[in-house]
């Protein structure tokens, strides 16, 4: 099918990354995570203070730890500097059940970490049968199928996300449905995409 995804970019991609650094960094970074473990297949680690799980992150590709700023080499100065830690780090691998006995870890709020990491990083391995993007492609897929059987479109009435949706009569010139994360990184809007394939 021919189903496209444009990622979000330039301002709003800051301001959805600067949004969930202020929650996932810091007092919610257990929950981010458990979302890059479960959404990615990648083993947890714990950025340690002593005994304690100061940082939770994911042991991910190239080596690199990974939490709601991106990856990072395990000697990075700035890996630690949120947390007044400086390297050599004291890391450790740990388990889901290890952070949900330091505090509680909502399934809400891990499955918002999940969501929010796959919009900002979508060209992340995530496992594609559970991530949002794949699920919301396939219903797009289906939905052109539907659409070209029909000869009726879902659009837009003007390229405006705050419009209903409307139906359309088959054109002639569609080529398939065009995905967009939010703005807000809680959802998806689609429309029309007109131009022969190519």
């Amino acid at each position: 099918m021919a189903t496209r995804y444009t990622p979000l970019s330039g301002e709003a991609l800051e301001v959805l990354r600067n949004t969930a650094q202020s929650v996932y960094l810091d007092g919610e970074c257990y929950a981010f995570a458990i979302a890059l473990k479960r959404g990615l297949g990648w083993p947890l680690a714990g950025l340690m203070e002593g005994d304690t799980i100061r940082h939770a992150m994911a042991y991910g590709i190239s080596h690199k730890l990974y939490d709601v700023r991106g990856g990072f080499a395990q000697d990075d100065p700035k890996l630690g500097q949120p947390f007044s830690l400086r390297p050599p780090y004291q890391l450790r691998q740990i388990k889901e059940e290890q952070l949900r006995q330091v505090r509680p870890v909502h399934e809400r709020t891990i499955r918002h970490a999940r969501k929010l990491a796959e919009i900002i990083w979508p060209n992340w391995p995530w496992r594609s049968a559970s991530s949002a993007h794949a699920r919301m492609t396939a219903f797009l897929d289906d939905l052109e199928s539907i659409s070209r059987r029909h000869g009726v479109w879902v659009r837009a009435a003007i390229p405006n996300p705050a419009m209903w949706p409307h139906l359309s009569e088959h054109e002639g010139d569609e080529s398939g449905y065009t995905l967009y994360p939010t703005e807000d990184g809680q959802g998806y809007i689609f429309d029309r995409r007109l131009g022969f394939k190519q």
